[in-house]
């Protein structure tokens, strides 16, 4: 994760300078980036800090692919914290979002978001769900060639296992 760490700086910068132009693409973008860097390295707080900023700014922009990435890391934060409705609303907006645009790369990122956040706490509940969510997830990786693919693969292995 040293690259992540290298980018946190250089990503604060572009932070602030955007919030000098005041252009909500621009505070979309680089909240995102920041939300993006926190959730990939488990700084659940800092990445919602990032993230519902970043979702305002891109609703204002009216980007819909920024607004999808960020509610996908907002999911990831919220699964992350624990807060399991808030992670699959935030999945689930972020789906009807790529699905609508035809972005199929965030909307296999919904997917796989919704079968991490559908897996039962304990043994013995359905999980086939969780399954059929991320067989999706892994047909749409698959298509674009995506190296997410092997990750949704080896989530399937442990649920089927």
């Amino acid at each position: 994760a040293k690259e992540y760490d290298a980018a946190r700086g250089p990503a604060q910068e572009a932070l602030a300078l955007a919030k000098q132009e005041g252009i909500h693409y621009y505070l979309a973008a680089t909240h995102d980036v920041l939300c993006e860097l926190n959730a990939e390295t488990g700084r659940w707080e800092e990445a919602v800090q990032h993230g519902v900023p970043g979702l305002y700014y891109a609703r204002r922009a009216g980007d819909r692919i920024l607004e999808a990435n960020l509610l996908i890391n907002l999911g990831l934060a919220g699964h992350g914290l624990g807060r399991q409705e808030e992670a699959e609303k935030a999945f689930g907006d972020a789906l009807r979002i790529s699905e609508d645009a035809g972005d199929r790369y965030h909307e296999a990122l919904a997917l796989f978001g919704l079968a991490r956040v559908g897996v039962p706490a304990h043994e013995g509940t359905d999980d086939g769900v969780a399954a059929g969510l991320a067989r999706r997830a892994l047909a749409r990786f698959e298509e674009l060639h995506a190296e997410e693919a092997a990750v949704v693969r080896a989530f399937l292995t442990a649920l089927e296992g």
